[in-house]
């Protein structure tokens, strides 16, 4: 390496480090954002490569964060955090893994607080399964899933109409 590339690939390295340490990051993100400051595929390996065997890079620890966030935060079911971190290159035992980690019974109280919400502002529309099953796949909730929560939460939406 020459001392040029050297010193331009410490400058990166020290702000690849900085944001690492800032949130997680997967192998993919941070070799985008290497290839892009030092705009050669092997420097970019090679500053990835560093991250990686330094700590500031794990795949493992990225899934579970981003799972952790993406179903607390946004209110996605595994479906779609599945297919987001699948996108990002992290291999499907450690996605499965993550998944593994979130609790079924949290994606469920997520899920049908949501649908209680989007079925009221849907109120009397014909269309009203359907809709609701098309919120619940955009979320990321498999179908049989979302379709016997909607069913159950119907049935008792109506229970309560005729209670009253």
């Amino acid at each position: 390496m020459k001392p040029d590339e050297t010193s331009g690939m410490d400058k990166v390295l020290a702000y690849l480090r900085h944001i690492c340490a800032q949130r997680e990051y997967c192998r993919k993100d941070i070799y985008d954002k290497a290839l892009n400051k030092l705009g050669n595929t092997v420097l970019a390996t090679k500053a990835v490569d560093t991250l990686e065997s330094e700590g500031f890079i794990d795949e493992a620890r990225y899934a579970r964060a981003y799972t952790r966030d993406k179903s607390a935060l946004k209110g996605w079911g595994p479906v779609k955090i599945s297919y987001m971190l699948r996108s990002k290159g992290i291999p499907e035992h450690l996605v499965k893994e993550a998944l593994g980690e979130l609790g079924t019974s949290l994606n469920t109280q997520k899920l049908e607080s949501a649908l209680k919400k989007k079925a009221s502002e849907l109120k009397n529309d014909p269309q009203l399964k359907i809709k609701l099953l098309k919120f619940a796949a955009s979320r990321g909730y498999a179908y049989e899933y979302a379709r016997e929560l909607i069913q159950r939460l119907l049935a008792n939406s109506n229970e309560n109409e005729t209670q009253t």
